[in-house]
């Protein structure tokens, strides 16, 4: 009985899959020129995707008032990604200015600008690290 349970655990274990997706938490620091109408920008909102032209979601919002602004603005962004261990995954990043847009009627109204140009990163997925053993006691001598 013994060996038919180690040959089924063995058989588990050869045909289990072996990489289970894993995060990858990364800080990036993005870079990129004032636009002229910079006084009117509130925030800037970065998007994100897994294909180059999109679709993109949202990734973070940067405050103008915690970046320092002057010919350019430098902003670190969080980003966490899954993938295989062992592997690279590659995302497009665009960026938003957003502001208050005077209107007509004299009020303003909140608004974002098109995306800007895109750019992508190639994040390495760092191999699994080894587990813990599992179930680690001592086996009495008979």
């Amino acid at each position: 009985m013994k060996k038919i349970l180690n040959l089924f655990l063995l058989a588990l274990l050869i045909f289990s899959p072996v990489a289970l997706a894993a995060d990858l938490t990364e800080t990036l620091t993005f870079e990129w020129d004032i636009a002229a109408d910079q006084d009117a920008i509130k925030d800037w909102r970065m998007k994100w995707g897994t294909t180059a032209g999109g679709p993109y979601a949202e990734l973070g919002v940067i405050d103008k008032a915690a970046v320092t602004v002057g010919s350019e603005v430098s902003a670190p962004v969080e980003a966490v990604v899954t993938g295989q261990p062992g592997t690279h995954e590659t995302r497009f990043f665009v960026l938003v200015a957003c502001g208050d847009i005077a209107q007509a009627d004299g009020t303003t109204k909140y608004e974002c600008s098109e995306n800007s140009n895109e750019v992508n990163y190639k994040f390495w997925i760092p191999a699994a690290s080894y587990s813990v053993p599992v179930n680690f006691r001592i086996k009495a001598s008979q």
